[in-house]
């Protein structure tokens, strides 16, 4: 299956691009061919590495395209898309509503309906799940910084501590790098 998806003539699921890219002991934009071949501090809009759910109901754009500790997407979650399943993750998080509203809950009793403008920080070691109950997309703006302690450099200069420990079809789906956050 591998060498099909190589030669373009087969996808690969999501799931599937994650569990590879953690067998491989890397990220799913250091698998990308240009990822390798020029440094990218200033990321164009037209070239930002991107992820489109299978439903494409989730679009995951990435805003940093370099290996580094930190995390920057804009994500656009379509209206009726949720994360049912409330999920954990190493590090902290900034979520940032630049359009629409999200209704998001940490913990299953804290809730919060964040509109456009609106911030939420979170330990993301704490349960969390969101949905879309709006009737526009949401944007956000989505920060995550690993703990220190797993900041440090991995293999290959890349930072450590930034990816899914355990991915599952669940988990996989919605975030990237902690893909299961926004599938």
């Amino acid at each position: 299956m591998l060498s099909a998806v190589e030669r373009g003539q087969s996808g690969i699921s999501l799931l599937n691009l994650f569990k590879l890219a953690d067998a491989l002991d890397t990220t799913v934009p250091e698998l990308q061919a240009l990822y390798k071949k020029r440094r990218h501090r200033l990321v164009r809009r037209a070239e930002r590495p991107r992820y489109v759910a299978e439903d494409e109901l989730l679009i995951i754009e990435n805003l940093i395209a370099e290996p580094s500790a930190l995390v920057a997407q804009q994500v656009q979650i379509a209206p009726g898309r949720e994360r049912k399943a409330a999920y954990t993750h190493p590090g902290e998080e900034l979520i940032h509503v630049v359009a629409g509203q999200l209704n998001w809950w940490i913990d299953e009793h804290e809730h919060y309906t964040l509109e456009a403008g609106d911030s939420l920080h979170l330990t993301s070691s704490q349960a969390h799940r969101w949905r879309n109950e709006g009737e526009t997309p949401a944007v956000l703006l989505r920060i995550i910084l690993p703990p220190a302690d797993a900041a440090s450099d991995g293999p290959n200069g890349r930072c450590k501590g930034r990816r899914v420990v355990s991915i599952t079809e669940e988990s996989a789906a919605d975030l990237y790098p902690h893909f299961d956050d926004f599938l």
